[in-house]
């Protein structure tokens, strides 16, 4: 009972993604010493080394010459990634005002922005890297994650998925809300993607639907 109304009273404190993301971010509630965006960032995560990977692939695979990394985090990961493309053009997004300030300190050689997926359209790029963000969100969330990024003219989309898995629906806000969540399942509607690992997948953002029907939740 004492968990469900302290989940009740954090819900009702973050009225906006913005504050669920940055409280997080502050407190560095996933307690992990080497990157506050959660253990899934951390240099050694398979996750992490699943996304080289496929980054390097699609680079070199598809002519890509620009990426819009939506969120950045914390950057921890992501250098590894970028010494080995010098060429290519990188701007790193993130909701969170003090995740642009400190990766503006630490790495002032890259581009980052505050954006909210959700709310805005990105710049066009020739890639949108999407990495652990979708499963954080509710349906409506998801559906305007989608559709903004469509809008945005970009040519890819390469983002982590959970394919197979019944997309059930989840508080708007709440104590760190997680769910798997299958893009080419409803109510979202995504197409087969250009190719796709137990991970991520890649995806032509031409082919996604112009726009998705979610009731939000009040």
């Amino acid at each position: 009972m004492l968990n469900r109304m302290k989940a009740v009273l954090v819900a009702r404190r973050d009225r906006t993604l913005q504050d669920r993301f940055a409280r997080f971010y502050r407190g560095n509630r996933w307690g992990d010493p080497e990157t506050r965006s959660g253990p899934g960032s951390r240099l050694d995560s398979g996750q992490v080394r699943d996304a080289i990977e496929a980054l390097r692939g699609t680079v070199e695979g598809h002519e890509v010459r620009s990426l819009a990394d939506i969120p950045c985090g914390d950057f921890n990961w992501m250098p590894l990634f970028l010494e080995s493309v010098p060429g290519l053009a990188y701007l790193g997004f993130d909701i969170v005002p003090e995740i642009i300030a400190d990766n503006r300190a630490r790495h002032p050689g890259r581009r980052f922005e505050r954006l909210d997926i959700t709310r805005e359209v990105p710049p066009r790029v020739d890639l949108i890297f999407c990495k652990d963000l979708l499963n954080h969100f509710c349906f409506a969330d998801v559906a305007a994650a989608l559709v903004n990024m469509r809008r945005s003219g970009s040519r890819l989309l390469l983002a982590s998925n959970n394919v197979g898995h019944p997309n059930v629906e989840m508080p708007r806000f709440g104590v760190r809300q997680s769910r798997h969540r299958d893009i080419m399942l409803p109510p979202f509607g995504a197409p087969e993607p250009i190719w796709r690992t137990h991970y991520l997948g890649l995806w032509r953002l031409a082919d996604f639907p112009r726009e998705v029907s979610v009731i939000p939740q009040r």
